[in-house]
């Protein structure tokens, strides 16, 4: 299964996944990361499909979220969208993410 890392730490969006094709999609299986343990504030990490928002949970600093899921997966793209990702605050998140492509 592909993954990618999560190393980010600007608030501006970035594609962690290219947009796979006509009639593909991309499938988020699992991820894991954390907020910088080292930091006072907490952090919103937002992933996207294109500009549309699919997850977003806070985390104060130290804080994280690790999801595996079945064949359903997180959640989905839209056909032929990027999946990107965007912080609130510009705090230091690291970690990766597994992923499939469908169609």
């Amino acid at each position: 299964m592909p993954s990618v890392p999560i190393n980010k730490s600007t608030t501006t969006s970035a594609e962690l996944v290219a947009a796979p094709g006509e009639g593909k999609f991309i499938r988020v299986m699992g991820f894991s990361y954390e907020v910088d343990p080292d930091q006072e504030n907490s952090n919103t990490v937002t992933f996207l499909s294109a500009a549309t928002v699919k997850h977003a949970p806070t985390w104060p600093a130290g804080g994280g979220e690790a999801r595996d899921a079945g064949p359903d997966g997180i959640f989905d793209c839209a056909p032929n969208e990027a999946l990107n990702m965007s912080l609130s605050a510009a705090i230091a998140v690291k970690g990766s993410l597994t992923y499939v492509v469908k169609g």
